[in-house]
């Protein structure tokens, strides 16, 4: 099993680098095919976000935890934040109509389309989201 572990202060300008350095470290050092890598970041771009917006109430002085994993073709994520999470059966559908215009609420479901598994916890003051996707590793790459 590989595996890498970071915090970061949760700075919505820090975002988007987190983003692109996970996406550099799959492609470069895991040498995780390029598509899969598209897919697996849809999900964890709306799950950070939703722990920065949602989890952390963009309080840039909590931090977010990422632990990325590879083992039996499969890459899994794990980000946490220090919110008090939500029961998934409490988000509104956003496919239904009464929804479909509101700004938010897609996320959770961009996720699911994007990636093979998502599940939620709390484990020792932290919420996690842990999405799972089954990849291909990019030979000599």
């Amino acid at each position: 099993m590989k595996r890498v572990e970071f915090e970061f202060s949760a700075k919505i300008k820090l975002l988007n680098i987190v983003e692109k350095g996970i996406e550099y470290f799959l492609l470069n050092l895991w040498k995780i095919d390029e598509d899969d890598i598209y897919w697996f970041m849809v999900g964890v771009h709306e799950v950070i976000v939703n722990a920065y917006l949602h989890g952390n109430k963009k309080d840039e002085s909590l931090p977010i935890r990422v632990v990325l994993m590879l083992h039996g073709g499969e890459i899994i994520a794990r980000i946490s934040d220090k919110g008090d999470g939500f029961n998934e059966n409490d988000i509104p559908d956003p496919t239904s109509p009464e929804n479909l215009l509101k700004p938010s609420g897609r996320g959770i479901l961009f996720t699911k389309n994007a990636c093979d598994s998502l599940r939620f916890f709390r484990e020792d003051n932290w919420f996690t989201v842990e999405i799972k996707k089954k990849v291909k590793e990019v030979q000599n790459a």
